[in-house]
């Protein structure tokens, strides 16, 4: 129904799913850190694909804390799926993160992205130039995306507003969908 009613607004629709993925989700480990990574649907097979690694992502061996993506999970379900390295907590922003992004740039060809955000923070900066680098060295094509977590810079306030009340500690002022010239 969404995608109907987007096309019938002259709206492209773009199916997706920010993941948690874990190279191996079966092993639960203490302190086992899940990491973020984008799979977009290019077509209905990567649809069907990204409802099988959500599917498997919640099964009882992948869910620890989080619903949960492995490796094996990917390499069997990435057709029709376009793959971003996602944003700094990304697998890419860790000491292997060149292995991973070799490993996802193998497995999704011209299907991997190097994703890039325009947050003016010092973290940010040092995470876009190892992705930048990275995307050079192997000729992966760079994408600027937002992460946001807000649709509009001034709902800023309600946004933590909703922070406080979840008891979570994050937020960040430009976490908010910007505009193009932004």
């Amino acid at each position: 129904d969404f995608y109907q009613e987007c096309v019938a607004q002259g709206i492209k629709p773009v199916i997706g799913m920010e993941a948690y993925f874990v190279p191996e989700p079966k092993v639960h480990e203490k302190g086992a850190k899940a990491y973020h990574l984008v799979l977009l649907a290019m077509n209905n097979e990567g649809y069907e694909n990204l409802k099988e690694l959500d599917a498997e992502a919640y099964e009882k061996e992948n869910f620890y804390y989080k619903a949960r993506i492995g490796w094996e999970s990917l390499q069997a379900h990435n057709d029709g799926i376009i793959c971003l390295t996602a944003c700094l907590a990304s697998i890419i922003n860790t000491d292997d993160g060149e292995e991973w992004f070799c490993k996802f740039h193998e497995l999704f060809g011209n299907r991997f992205f190097a994703e890039v955000q325009p947050n003016e923070f010092e973290r940010q900066y040092d995470y876009n130039q190892k992705v930048i680098s990275l995307a050079e060295k192997y000729g992966v094509p760079i994408v600027v995306t937002t992460d946001a977590h807000f649709s509009r810079k001034e709902d800023l306030p309600y946004h933590k507003l909703w922070i406080a009340v979840s008891g979570k500690s994050y937020y960040d002022n430009e976490n908010y969908v910007m505009t193009g010239d932004e």
